[in-house]
C-alpha cells in the first residue's frame, strides 16, 4: 500500500473560486484516510463556525437494487473554502472519528432540505448519529415569517 502521505496528495484538488479564493477538496474513498482528513477540517473550525453538510445518494439503474438506493452513498462537509467528500459506500467500515465528529455537541452541522432525512439515513444505514443538525430552510422560514 501507498504511504499515507502520498495516498493524501491524490485525492485532493484545487478549484479556483474567483480571483482570490480556491477551494480545497478532498476526496476520500479509503476509512484509513477520513482521521487524518477530519482532523484537518476540525482544525479549521472556530467559535462561531458552522460546519456545512450534505449527504448524497447514487441513483440506480438496476431496479433490484431499489430497495438500498436510502443508503447515503456520500456525505459533503465543508468549513470555509475547505470541503471534504466521503465516499460512503466505498468505505469498508464507517470509522469512529467520522462518528465522533458527527455526534460532537460542540459543532453546529447546517445543511439545506435535507437535515432531518440526513439525519435519519446515517443513523439507519450507517450508525451514525448526527447531534446537532440545522437545516437552513426551516432556519430561513422562520426569519422570514
Amino acid at each position: 500500500m501507498m504511504p499515507q502521505r502520498f495516498m493524501s496528495k491524490l485525492d485532493t484538488h484545487q478549484i479556483q473560486f474567483d480571483k482570490d479564493r480556491t477551494i480545497t477538496v478532498k476526496v476520500v474513498d479509503e476509512a484509513a484516510m477520513v482521521s487524518p482528513y477530519l482532523a484537518e477540517l476540525k482544525s479549521l473550525i472556530g467559535t462561531s463556525t458552522a460546519v456545512g453538510l450534505s449527504v448524497r445518494y447514487a441513483p440506480y439503474a438496476d431496479r433490484s437494487l431499489l430497495a438500498d438506493s436510502r443508503y447515503p452513498s456520500m456525505l459533503q462537509l465543508s468549513v470555509g473554502t475547505r470541503f471534504l467528500l466521503i465516499q460512503l459506500r466505498r468505505l469498508d467500515s464507517i470509522p469512529e472519528c467520522l462518528k465522533e465528529f458527527l455526534a460532537d455537541p460542540e459543532i453546529c452541522f447546517v445543511g439545506v432540505s435535507s437535515t432531518r432525512f440526513a439525519r435519519r439515513m446515517l443513523k439507519t444505514y450507517c450508525e451514525i448519529e448526527l447531534t446537532n443538525g440545522i437545516d437552513v430552510s426551516d432556519l430561513a422560514a422562520k426569519v422570514l415569517n
